[in-house]
């Protein structure tokens, strides 16, 4: 029972690790995507970006953005971590 304590909280710190990574990858997929076809994506605001016909440009903006900021906010969290975890082995 006790093992499964500790690989529970083991794939719960590697998730708290790895979310904003993950994030942040998708902000940057998404960025990459609409360069490939030609649109623009920035911070100041969203701009008509068409695929197959459609302007996905009001629905990319907002998922860019979350995947940067979303992953800015939340960097703190394993690297808090990180310390509480080199803290707790070292003293």
């Amino acid at each position: 029972m006790q093992q499964n304590k500790r690989d529970a909280s083991k794939l719960l710190r590697t998730l708290f690790v790895f979310l904003p990574l993950y994030l942040c990858g998708i902000g940057y997929c998404i960025i990459l995507l609409a360069a490939a076809n030609g649109c623009e994506i920035n911070a100041a605001d969203s701009h008509p970006c068409y695929f197959g016909g459609a302007d996905f440009g009001e629905l990319l903006y907002p998922l860019s953005m979350i995947g940067f900021w979303f992953a800015f906010a939340l960097m703190w969290i394993p690297i808090a971590l990180l310390i509480l975890e080199w803290i707790r082995r070292h003293l």
